[in-house]
């Protein structure tokens, strides 16, 4: 209660809740002056078709919300463990097998960690994602198509690091048809 009372200014706050619950209203006359009617009870605030509506845009807002949060940290939680969490020896000799040595390999290993952190960054703060979520597909398509060539055992690895990008393109091709803040041109 002490966070809804800051963040609301002070509107909802101990004191307010105990008024509410005294039964403690005003006057009536002011608001149904500026109306031009009586208010209505809160019951009926909503119609029901319309609530029912409302209810479900605003379930699909929190699935899109969740969707984009827990991509978001898939992409930042890749460029993590791509810097500090798998040795470095091993990501040196995957990229070797990719034909990248020294420190052009360091340079990609580093390049791509900073593409996924801005990509995971870039979803969670700019207010148009369309094109975000169109370099992730293509980002995510030129990963797949070089380790395809150069790494093809990776389709057959028992934890699936090529199969995932099937399902993760199919939710940023979610995202991309469900995700309203891309401007106003596209409401």
């Amino acid at each position: 209660l002490p966070l809804a009372a800051r963040l609301s200014g002070g509107l909802v706050g101990a004191d307010a809740l105990r008024m509410l619950e005294a039964g403690n209203t005003g006057d009536p006359d002011g608001i149904t002056a500026v109306l031009g009617r009586p208010p209505r009870d809160p019951s009926v605030f909503i119609a029901a078709p319309e609530a029912a509506r409302l209810r479900a845009g605003l379930r699909l807002r929190r699935a899109v919300l969740a969707l984009r949060v827990s991509l978001a940290a898939m992409w930042l939680g890749t460029a993590w463990v791509s810097l500090w969490g798998y040795p470095r020896e091993a990501s040196h000799a995957l990229l070797a097998r990719v034909g990248l040595h020294g420190g052009v390999a360091e340079a990609a290993l580093w390049s791509g960690a900073l593409l996924d952190a801005l990509l995971g960054i870039a979803m969670l703060l700019l207010p148009r994602r369309r094109p975000v979520y169109y370099a992730q597909l293509a980002l995510m398509a030129g990963y797949t198509v070089l380790i395809s060539l150069w790494l093809p055992e990776f389709w057959l690895h028992p934890f699936g690091p090529l199969l995932k990008n099937v399902p993760i393109a199919g939710a940023i091709l979610a995202l991309i048809l469900l995700d309203r803040a891309h401007g106003p041109g596209d409401r």
